[in-house]
């Protein structure tokens, strides 16, 4: 299923950890335009919302095993290093979705107390 990305060798590596890299950069800098928003609101966060801002500290070491896993395969250390891309990627999969639910989670419940608040 995947041949195309064994056949494409160093340079599928480099394009898929380059890919990781950009996304947990773009997170990055995403994430805490909403933890600043939500330190002004001082509302009371759900327990997602907290460790997605808590991960956020983490974001480039898992971006750096993308890189490390590209650096491997560069250097004939395919397995090794195709086990650190697809670590990298698979932890990227699961904390865009996380990140998606747990940072606007907050602002529908704000919006909640806004709507309460009116009658």
């Amino acid at each position: 299923m995947f041949g195309f990305i064994k056949r494409g060798g160093n340079k599928s590596a480099w394009i898929i950890a380059f890919i990781n890299v950009v996304i947990f950069t773009l997170m990055s800098l995403v994430i805490p335009q909403f933890i600043e928003i939500f330190r002004q609101s001082n509302a009371e966060l759900p327990g997602l919302t907290l460790i997605m801002i808590e991960f956020h500290s983490y974001t480039s070491i898992i971006g750096g095993l993308g890189l490390l896993g590209a650096l491997l395969v560069q250097f004939n250390h395919h397995k090794l290093g195709w086990f650190f891309i697809g670590i990298s990627s698979s932890i990227l999969f699961v904390a865009i979705v996380l990140t998606i639910i747990g940072m606007y989670a907050p602002i529908f419940s704000m919006g909640q107390v806004v709507n309460e608040s009116k009658y």
